[in-house]
């Protein structure tokens, strides 16, 4: 799967990065627990105030003439870097479940270190990319 082509729409986002100005908005680096791992660039149009180090956004699909995911609101500020990497350990977990199978993986999902519950990903893969048949 083309990770360009993904549905951007009301999937949430860490930016922990601010790369500059591009055109009317700004780069920002960032992670998304719900998105290809490297999907690592947002663009947060200038309208947009993001004041803080990093956030936790919404996203949007990207006009016709760009690529990367743009941020559409801002739900909080300031998020720990203890946050981001937990939702990063929490879809990797996820995603080597779906691949491999529980019993394949040495560290299960519900081991002690996947905390963080807001980024439960889907147990079915079917759920994840309709693709996988």
């Amino acid at each position: 799967m083309n990770p360009t082509l993904e549905d951007y729409q009301g999937r949430t986002a860490f930016l922990f990065g601010n790369l500059g100005p591009a055109g009317t908005g700004f780069w920002w680096e960032g992670v998304s627990p719900l998105l290809h791992p490297t999907i690592t660039k947002f663009w947060a149009p200038q309208g947009l105030t993001i004041t803080g180090p990093t956030a936790l956004v919404t996203l949007g699909n990207p006009p016709s003439f760009g690529l990367c995911p743009v941020v559409s609101s801002v739900i909080y500020e300031g998020i720990d870097s203890k946050v981001i990497a937990q939702a990063c350990l929490n879809r990797d977990a996820k995603y080597a479940e779906i691949l491999y199978g529980q019993n394949k993986i040495k560290a299960c999902y519900n081991e002690p270190y996947v905390q963080l519950e807001l980024f439960q990903l889907p147990a079915n893969a079917d759920e994840v990319c309709c693709d996988i048949k």
